[in-house]
């Protein structure tokens, strides 16, 4: 018999049947810590290129194989989506174009006369630009709650949608860095043609799930399918602009003084 050394059970098995601690442990060497941070990396890495590549190729059928129980190859949808963002945001951070933008902003602004209502907006409206990473993050229990409302006849619980929403996202992120590299290339066009270029990732974000939801939604109406997976996108944004128009308008009420010794700033 041996005696758990961290629940003090007594089995014979190679394992603790109470904790699943092993029956033999030894002292930690150098040789165990780089054998184990050299499993954990390339389990990492191999999981999280491997949904990059499903995501890329088939989204929606990752999604639904996924859903049915498919999970051993895959970083999971929560881990994805922050690894993606953190990796999008520092990305972008380091090619300089998002302050580039801002500052070309702020430039129009200073020739303009604003009313305080105004430059709390522009103030946000140029953090926004500066963190399109961080607001794709906050947009995914939105864009969740969409997917339900326009599929819930699927079946599908909210959290599986959420699921759906986590990986979509994510992978959006990894290609706003693409989007970021060639309006890097091109940074020297006026403001508005650049804007007018940047929009064209929307019309990318829209195909991208009217894609994945025709491929996750397999049934007999595609264009109706395709038409409502492009619609979640929408819907998700627009779900979130109303909650933070909401808790804007109550910020403002509750704690105006505060506001208005922050735009002065």
């Amino acid at each position: 018999m041996t005696l758990c050394k961290n629940c003090a059970a007594e089995f014979d098995s190679k394992f603790c049947p109470d904790c699943g601690q092993k029956a033999k442990t030894g002292r930690i060497t150098i040789k165990q810590v780089a054998k184990d941070l050299q499993n954990q990396v390339i389990h990492i890495e191999q999981g999280f290129l491997y949904t990059v590549r499903e995501l890329a190729l088939h989204p929606g059928i990752m999604v639904r194989d996924f859903l049915a129980g498919k999970r051993v190859k895959h970083v999971k949808p929560v881990k994805f989506l922050v690894w993606a963002t953190a990796i999008s945001f520092l990305v972008v951070k380091l090619l300089g174009f998002q302050e580039y933008i801002i500052n070309q902003v702020k430039t129009q602004q200073q020739l303009q006369d604003n009313t305080p209502a105004m430059e709390m907006a522009q103030k946000l409206g140029n953090w926004i630009n500066a963190h399109p990473s961080v607001i794709m993050l906050f947009t995914v229990p939105f864009i969740g709650l969409a997917s339900w409302l326009l599929f819930r006849k699927k079946g599908y619980y909210y959290a599986e949608h959420f699921t759906a929403a986590a990986y979509l996202m994510g992978m959006i992120n990894l290609f706003n860095i693409i989007v970021t590299l060639i309006l890097t290339m091109f940074r020297h066009l006026p403001l508005e043609q650049l804007t007018m270029l940047g929009s064209l990732q929307w019309v990318f974000n829209l195909i991208y799930f009217s894609w994945a939801y025709r491929q996750w939604m397999d049934g007999d109406k595609p264009a109706w399918t395709r038409f409502r997976g492009a619609m979640v996108v929408i819907g998700g944004y627009i779900l979130m602009i109303l909650v933070s128009a909401l808790i804007t308008s109550t910020v403002l009420t509750l704690f105006r003084s505060q506001v208005d010794a922050w735009l002065t700033q």
